[in-house]
């Protein structure tokens, strides 16, 4: 294949406007140069959690009390309170136990 450049230039495009899209070509592909490296690796350290009780000794969580509701605030009102203060004791049981790994 023999290429002709003539007076109207390659495929038709006088030889200014390919100097001109060269240089525009050229100012584009410049802003993409950059001195920081595409990729970094890290080092980081990571702390995972270590057992510090069997779990035999996690303490067991309360029996939820919703399939045994009414919708009667005055029935349910006994029912919620049980439920309230096993939370409340369990709470207290988990809290030592996190205060003693923690320690």
């Amino acid at each position: 294949m023999r290429v002709e450049f003539g007076n109207s230039g390659f495929c038709g495009i006088s030889p200014r406007k390919w100097r001109k899209s060269a240089v525009f070509m050229g100012i584009l592909l410049s802003a993409c140069s950059h001195n920081e490296p595409g990729i970094e690796v890290r080092t980081v350290e990571v702390l995972r959690p270590v057992p510090c009780i069997p779990r035999d000794q996690i303490p067991a969580e309360p029996a939820t009390v919703g399939d045994r509701l009414t919708g009667d605030p005055v029935l349910d009102l006994p029912t919620v309170a049980a439920s309230a203060l096993a939370l409340r004791a369990w709470g207290r049981e988990m809290e030592a136990a996190l205060i003693a790994c923690a320690e």
